[in-house]
């Protein structure tokens, strides 16, 4: 069986790539982003996604890119849909071998 990799939830990697080792508080990256403490709470704990919004907020006061946070949400997104859908998915058929070219 193939070694099936859980991506990491987004918030936790806030927490310990920016807050921890940076020694951050939720209230001053919060403050940082324009954002309520209560919402980066909710990332951080994995109670809320990262949102575009959230990414360019997040790139600007990290000096990261927006298209990074998002990736990783998506990631996140797309492995536990996958697993949720896992059945359904099965059952589809495709429609086309591949998409015509421009």
């Amino acid at each position: 069986m193939a070694l099936k990799i859980i991506p990491p939830l987004p918030g936790s990697l806030v927490r310990h790539k920016i807050l921890k080792p940076l020694k951050i508080r939720q209230a001053d990256l919060a403050k940082a982003m324009g954002m309520s403490t209560v919402r980066i709470n909710h990332i951080v704990n994995g109670r809320a996604p990262i949102t575009p919004e959230t990414a360019l907020r997040l790139a600007r006061v990290t000096n990261t890119a927006a298209e990074y946070w998002l990736a990783l949400q998506t990631e996140f997104d797309l492995h536990r849909t996958r697993r949720r859908l896992a059945r359904t998915l099965e059952g589809l058929q495709p429609l086309v071998d591949e998409l015509p070219s421009d």
